[in-house]
Formats: structure tokens, sequence, C-alpha cells
């Protein structure tokens, strides 16, 4: 029974749908309008910084399936819970940078009616379990393709509060969510930088040309460590630098582990043993999710080591925020000198590229030995100590905020169910989010 000022609602009562464009794939160009797809779906929103493009002639014709920000995308087409990276039924909000964007036919926009939903109110209730549930039970086909007519999609029944409560549980809940959103633009501001300082020293040796051409200083170098650089350049395998570092490679400035896979009888998702992770399935932005767990502690990463991915996608990188056992698919690296920073945008900086060496060629996987011919500068101590204060200053904010932003996100998880089905409301959820701002 919904509470007294509650209604009973189906979502085709509360929301429109609208169904994705079927575009062909002779009409994808290289630069164009950007389309929304169920692979572009991050765990909350849309990232597009990979999509695929539709030429502007061919765009124009779905003009009725452009997208806005704040839409909410459900996936049509996806495997059953718990993948919950492709799950069908998933719901993302749309952000203002894909905005203008086209919206996929194997999605669909829910757009709230006016007097009746909110639309952010909506994006939640379509996070909840019992919609996931329905969607999940609704769809048809196997486990790794399901298919989810939208005709079923809009069946699902929910209790809903006036218009004006459903604007002020979205609010609790948004709240929480834009701070963990200001989190990640800040973290890839922080990354920006420290990339750029390292390129600046180690790619680009800016502080030794400006030193050669007659600078007194460089503005991200301590003044002592400027002072020390020399000013002339020698021949190397890595190409001309700075006299006095050196070229090596990983086998001889860092220590290694290469995964190796226990069998799956000794896996758990109990949180029993150590966190495991064979692959890059888990792997996010900087630190991997924990969801499967191993009670054989075959090969250790150490807190901190640079997870690297061996198997398709090669190339990967992730760090480890505590010891964790790599499979076969993962290897882990631990900069001798701790240099740790230093070797994770060194990298960064070669691999930018998924499933290349560096050097452009395609790999479906690499060997130890491969792993361990990878090059890498050597500066001297002086200036690989000062890199490391300096920007392990912008890797400790980083994981300060990844770690508020996990903390913000148990507590909107564990909001959002008892908010949207009244068991808690708006006043007392206000003081718990209060209480950790």
């Amino acid at each position: 029974m919904p509470l007294r000022d509650w209604s009973e609602f189906s979502l085709a009562e509360a929301a429109d749908p609208r169904n994705g464009a079927g575009i062909k794939q002779a009409y994808f160009v290289p630069v164009g309008v950007q389309l929304a797809r169920v692979s572009d779906f991050t765990d909350r929103s849309i990232d597009l910084s990979s999509c695929i493009y539709v030429d502007a002639e061919h765009a124009a014709l779905w003009r009725g399936h452009i997208l806005e920000e704040g839409d909410v995308l459900v996936a049509t087409v996806g495997s059953w819970p718990p993948n919950w990276s492709s799950v069908v039924g998933k719901a993302v909000r749309v952000p203002v940078e894909a905005a203008g964007s086209i919206q996929n036919q194997n999605t669909c926009c829910v757009r709230a009616k006016k007097g009746i939903a909110d639309q952010r109110f909506l994006f939640y209730l379509l996070r909840t379990a019992d919609f996931i549930h329905h969607a999940a039970y609704s769809a048809a086909g196997s486990a790794n393709q399901a298919r989810l007519a939208v005709r079923n999609l809009f069946r699902f029944q929910f209790a809903c509060p006036p218009v004006d409560e459903q604007r002020a549980i979205a609010e609790v809940l948004g709240s929480l969510d834009d701070k963990i959103e200001l989190n990640r633009r800040m973290n890839r501001t922080l990354e920006q930088m420290a990339a750029a300082i390292f390129k600046a020293w180690f790619v680009d040796f800016e502080p030794v040309k400006a030193k050669a051409a007659g600078a007194t200083r460089f503005p991200t170098m301590p003044q002592p460590v400027f002072d020390a650089l020399p000013t002339e350049f020698t021949d190397s395998p890595l190409g001309p630098i700075p006299k006095g570092w050196e070229a090596s490679n990983i086998k001889q400035q860092c220590a290694l582990v290469m995964g190796q896979s226990p069998k799956s009888e000794f896996y758990n998702e109990d949180a029993e043993g150590l966190p495991f992770h064979q692959g890059v399935r888990a792997f996010g932005e900087r630190f991997p999710t924990h969801n499967v767990y191993c009670t054989v502690p075959n090969r250790l990463a150490e807190k901190g080591d640079v997870l690297f991915s061996v198997r398709a996608p090669v190339g990967r990188i992730n760090l480890a925020d505590r010891q964790l056992i790599v499979g076969r698919g993962v290897a882990a690296i631990r900069h001798n000198e701790c240099g740790q920073s230093f070797l994770l945008y060194a990298l960064k900086q070669k691999f930018r590229e998924e499933d290349s060496m560096g050097s452009g060629t395609v790999f479906a996987a690499v060997t130890k030995k491969d792993m361990e011919g990878i090059e890498l500068l050597v500066p001297r101590p002086e200036i690989l100590t000062a890199f490391e204060q300096h920007v392990g200053l912008l890797d400790e904010r980083y994981a300060l905020n990844v770690q508020e932003s996990v903390t913000l996100a148990n507590i909107r998880d564990a909001l959002l169910p008892k908010l949207l089905s009244g068991e808690i409301r708006v006043g007392a959820a206000e003081r718990i989010v209060e209480d950790v701002a």
C-alpha cells in the first residue's frame, strides 16, 4: 500500500517513451553528429569520448531523436543481471556534454509528463532494484543478448508522491550525485595537470631546453632541481635525452608480477580472501572496483602498483588501491626507486591507444618478455624525487576525492530505496546528508 498522499502509477502514466534511431553503418563518419549507444553508458551517465559519428545530412533525418540534458535513457538490449555494466534495463542520465547527440535504436528515452512526474525523480526511480527486476523479467532472449520491448518496460508499476516531494527527493539524491560528479571533474583536471608536467619534464624536456636557452627558472620545477639540470643532450635508444640521464626498461627499473589465475572454485563474491582481477572488466578511471575475491593468493599486487592489462584490450592502466590478486590478464608493476607516479604517467603516455605496445602495433596479448622490454627513461635521482613530491600531492588529492565519492555513493544507494518507498522522508534524509557534507 502506498503512503496516504502517494499514488499508484504505471510508467506509461508518468512518462512518455521514445524509441531510438536505427541508423545504417554506411552513414557513420569520422567526424559528425554524435550517436549515443548502450556501449557509451557509464555507471550513471554517458561518455561519448569514443562514440560513433553520423554524417550531418543523415543526422538531420533523425531530428526527433536528439537528446537533451537530463533525458533518461534505458538500455533495451543487453545482458541479464548481475552483469550490471551492460544489463538490459540500465538507466542513465544524459549529461550536458551529450546533449545534441542522437539516441541509438537500442535505447528508450524516458521523459516525465508535466504535472505528474519530475524528470530527475524518474531517473532515480529507474535505478531501483524493483525496476531492474521488472526489466529483467520482461526481457526476452538469451542471458547475453536480452531485448526489452518498450511496451513491457512501461508497464512498470510504482508508488509515487506528489510532484513537489518528488523534486525534494531528487534534490537530496542529486546533491550527492552532483558532489560525486564534481570530484570526477576535479580528478580529471588533476590528472591532466600531472600528465602535462610529466610530458614537459620527461618527453619534451622543456626545462632542459629552457636552461640551454638561457632561462634561470622553470615554473613547475623547484629551483635547486632546475639549477642542477644539464644543458646538453645525448643520443639514446629513446632518442636524444638530457646528458647524464639513461634509457632503460621495465626489467631493469621495476618489479614485474605477471598474473596467474587460480581455479574458479576458489573465487567468490562474498569478500572472502583478497580482491581478484584477471582482466579490465572492473577497471575504473584510475582504481578498480572489487566484485570478485579469491582465497588463493598466488600472484599479488601491492597498494600503489600499476595494474596493466596484458590481454585484449592491451595497455589499459589502473592502480591497485589495496593488496589484491592478479589473474592471467593483468600484470602488476612497481618502480624500484619509489617512482610510482613517474611510472604511472610514463605508461599512460606510452599506451594512449588500447591494444598497442606504443608502436601502433595491435596485440591480442603480450608476454612477460614483451613487458620487460618496455623502454623506460631514467632521469637523475633528484629530478625523479622532485617529480614524485610535486605530482604525488596531486595523486593524493585524486585518491581522497575517490574515497569521498565512494562514501557519498554508498549513502546515496542506501537512501535511494528508502526515499522512493517512503520508509525515510525527505527531512530525515537531508539531515543524514548534512552530517556527511
